[in-house]
């Protein structure tokens, strides 16, 4: 058992040994926001220029999502607003303005068109940043881990 124990921690050792990291930027999809991942730890939409400062057409789109995002935040809270006055004001037993929400409704609709604006700027950036990063090459050996029956019971098998 002791074996067969050090045998799999020296594999997954082994293994780790080869890992290398990228200076490659991921997207992590959240349900509020954009967050980037890179090196571990996570960026906002804030910081995307910054972390694409290396190439300067990836930079020109981080500008992009970032105005965009601006804008959407912009026609989304006036939006959500004038719905929200104009419901609440049918709830309360007022005579709402209807063309009040019907304009929140436009406005609430423009702000998820520079959302989406957003999120294909914000993807291009990074998209175009990790193309222009190197990524690091390995000589390692090409190797083949295995768990099987032998004649003396069960055995971990590493193939090079």
């Amino acid at each position: 058992m002791k074996k067969c124990l050090l045998s799999a921690l020296l594999c997954i050792f082994s293994f780790a040994a080869f890992c290398q990291q990228t200076d490659s930027i991921v997207i992590v999809k959240t349900f509020d926001n954009l967050t980037f991942l890179r090196d571990g730890q996570t960026h906002n939409l804030k910081d995307l220029p910054s972390l694409v400062a290396s190439n300067p057409e990836a930079v020109k789109y981080a500008d992009k999502a970032r105005t965009d995002n601006t804008f959407a935040m912009i026609f989304s809270c006036a939006g959500g607003f004038m719905i929200g006055w104009t419901l609440g004001t049918y709830m309360g037993g007022g005579e709402p303005e209807w063309s009040f929400l019907a304009v929140g409704a436009g406005s609430l609709t423009v702000g998820m068109i520079f959302n989406s604006c957003t999120k294909k700027n914000a993807r291009k950036a990074v998209e175009i940043y990790n193309a222009g990063v190197n990524m690091p090459t390995s000589n390692h050996i090409q190797s083949e881990i295995g768990v099987g029956l032998t004649g003396n019971g069960m055995g971990l098998s590493l193939w090079f």
